[in-house]
């Protein structure tokens, strides 16, 4: 029996489930490099969809048997963690085991909430009752499930990943996720809630991204789309230098805009760091930001540069300033995505741009997006799968914010505690 992960409306192509999680445990992997946990987010990937092995949803997506969201797929991964740490992790210490309880909490939790459309179940809620331990207990209170999880189980260990191959590699993601949160304590211990917190959003955010991103790509009939980031840092950095240096430097204007230009260059060789940068109006400051994004993404291998700003008119300007600079047509969208609610319909020319488009706007995973305060916090705090999805591609980023003091006071505390 072939097992399907997706079928397309109209067509007989089908994309078989074993491809899917292979699939989305590569790309999972790939977004976990930013901070050093690729097994970690790939394990939570590899099993997001585990529940499809179920008879119940094979003779739904088949066969037309009941309706849409019908069949649980999505705790099935979540119960399998649960149940490999009970069985097979030895936890000598006390740190371990807290070590333990929390790597499965953060795995089970992006797992059987990677189609809530609320996000993220609470641990405890505002009732001290628990979402989280209500769907994970789910199983245990029901025989049926518990005899159906161990069938679905060796379906994958049969054709995804052996019960040993399964098992080293939950070892491999458990010592990234302990390495991690060691770095953690070393810190700031003060900081470790919220630090899980974050740590919790995105592997939420790597296995929705991981997920979505080979969905549509098996839909739509695309590759993944692949940036070389750096080669087009690279480029977009020799062009803005030869426009600064073309500049009429008889103004005097234009001489101070340059010299503002140039510090902000030199200083992208400094370590990252929470820097403020201060040009009055008139001086540069859109180019003399970037200049720096730009050459700080190409020394320190950064995928991708944000402006984040408050109004939307100057997000259009800025954006067309810089599609004009790196692409020479103030309409040429290519590797900029301008994301906000009155994105101009000219950039989308055909349905190819608007689909590439949609998958840009819908990851953020363009080298250069420019966008608002809202969608940033949106991205990091809102409800829902569409916002957290983004979140991973803030990570090992330069992220430009203009006009910072127009943060909302009641967001701020949040805010802070983000970029911080």
């Amino acid at each position: 029996m072939d097992f399907i992960s997706h079928t397309v409306e109209g067509s007989t192509d089908v994309q078989l489930l074993r491809e899917h999680l292979i699939n989305a445990k590569n790309l999972a992997e790939d977004y976990g490099t930013d901070i050093d946990i690729p097994k970690v987010t790939g394990l939570a990937a590899l099993l997001h969809d585990l529940g499809k092995y179920r008879v119940a949803f094979q003779e739904y997506i088949q066969n037309g048997v009941g309706h849409h969201g019908s069949v649980d797929h999505s705790s099935f991964g979540a119960y399998f963690i649960h149940q490999f740490i009970n069985e097979h992790s030895q936890a000598e210490s006390e740190k371990d085991r807290l070590y333990l309880t929390w790597f499965g909490e953060i795995i089970e939790n992006a797992i059987m909430s990677h189609h809530n459309s609320l996000g993220l179940k609470d641990f405890v809620d505002a009732h001290v009752n628990s979402p989280f331990l209500k769907r994970l207990n789910k199983v245990e209170e029901d025989p049926e499930l518990k005899d159906e999880l161990q069938r679905v189980i060796q379906r994958f260990f049969q054709e995804v990943m052996g019960e040993k191959e399964i098992s080293d590699y939950f070892d491999q993601a458990y010592k990234e996720f302990s390495l991690l949160i060691d770095k953690c304590f070393s810190q700031d211990k003060r900081t470790l809630l919220s630090n899980l917190f974050f740590i919790e959003t995105y592997v939420y955010s790597c296995v929705l991204d991981a997920d979505r991103t080979d969905t549509a790509t098996f839909s739509l009939d695309q590759p993944v789309k692949r940036y070389d980031y750096s080669a087009v840092f690279e480029d977009y950095y020799q062009k803005l230098n030869r426009q600064l240096a073309g500049m009429n430097s008889e103004k005097e204007i234009n001489q101070l805009r340059s010299a503002m230009s140039d510090e902000c260059d030199d200083f992208a060789e400094k370590r990252d760091g929470i820097y403020q940068l201060s040009i009055p109006t008139g001086g540069g400051k859109t180019l003399a930001g970037m200049r720096y994004g730009l050459k700080r993404s190409i020394l320190s291998h950064k995928k991708h540069i944000f402006g984040v700003l408050p109004f939307i008119t100057i997000i259009e300007q800025n954006a067309r300033v810089y599609r004009e600079t790196f692409n020479g047509d103030p309409l040429d969208n290519q590797n900029i995505l301008e994301f906000h609610s009155n994105v101009a319909q000219e950039l989308r020319s055909n349905k190819e741009k608007d689909d590439l488009l949609d998958l840009a706007e819908d990851s953020w995973n363009s080298p250069i997006t420019v966008t608002t305060m809202v969608q940033f916090l949106n991205c990091i705090f809102a409800s829902g799968t569409t916002n957290r999805r983004r979140f991973h591609n803030l990570c090992n980023s330069v992220i430009i914010l203009d006009e910072v003091q127009k943060v909302p006071v009641k967001c701020l505390s949040l805010f802070n505690k983000a970029i911080n």
